[in-house]
């Protein structure tokens, strides 16, 4: 029964957003108990097909995927700002409509995992901006939690500091301060989502999610930010473009 379902929602019989029959009308339709179909959406669920919504209603899940490209952040400096940042203006690339609500935005002292990765002394004042990253358009989905982490000090009297979404995004920002990012390492870990992360991304207990950590730096090779990113792994392609393979000639 589960990959009956499955091939019709796979070959777009069963289109995303459409809701599915009933429990009694799906087993009176393929013959089966009842039982028998809880125990087949179950295991869609489990995949991520489908969703059940607050009110009992069974919908096909939405599996389009956005592209993040890494260039997306260097775009971001080079133009002038705009309305899409770098996480809209990929989704709008992918066919997608993105948009960021802002969960919190506030100052806190640093503990100790985050002053290592920003070489700060633990118990520092950093800004933390928890931001979800949606995607769809009458009832958008959260695909991602994102998380940045910033040395208060750099960042007092600007956008970065209030509770607003920041226009044209975080690095404009930044480089506009004086401390233009320059350089990044990232952290990316397939693992399984904790109950928070499932509940926040819609997901059923046991599906993965991409775990990204990043530190970026200035120009002086000082870390500005530290990025935390959970992201539902079957709607995210991450993409890393032109990275060097060998070292660049001395001199």
């Amino acid at each position: 029964m589960a990959a009956e379902l499955r091939e019709a929602i796979l070959s777009g019989q069963l289109a995303a957003g459409t809701p599915l029959p009933s429990e009694d009308r799906l087993a009176a339709r393929h013959d089966v108990s009842r039982d028998t179909i809880r125990s087949a959406l179950a295991v869609l669920r489990s995949e991520g097909l489908i969703t059940t919504v607050q009110g009992g209603a069974t919908y096909i899940r939405d599996r389009r995927v956005i592209r993040l490209p890494l260039s997306r952040y260097s775009r971001t400096l080079t133009a002038t700002p705009g309305p899409l940042g770098p996480f809209t203006a990929p989704a709008q690339e992918s066919g997608l409509t993105g948009s960021v609500e802002v969960i919190s935005a506030g100052l806190h002292p640093a503990d100790a995992d985050t002053a290592r990765r920003l070489e700060i002394p633990e118990g520092a004042e950093v800004m933390i901006r928890v931001r979800h990253m949606k995607l769809g358009d009458t009832e958008p989905e959260t695909v991602q939690e994102s998380t940045s982490t910033i040395p208060a000090d750099l960042i007092r009297g600007s956008p970065i500091a209030g509770p607003g979404k920041v226009v044209g995004g975080l690095y404009a920002a930044l480089a506009a301060l004086g401390h233009t990012p320059t350089l990044a390492t990232e952290e990316v870990a397939v693992q399984v989502a904790t109950p928070e992360e499932a509940v926040t991304l819609g997901l059923a207990p046991g599906m993965p999610v991409f775990v990204i950590h990043r530190v970026t730096r200035d120009q002086g090779g000082r870390p500005i930010e530290l990025l935390k990113v959970v992201a539902t792994a079957y709607r995210t392609l991450l993409v890393y473009e032109d990275l060097p393979i060998t070292p660049a000639p001395a001199g």
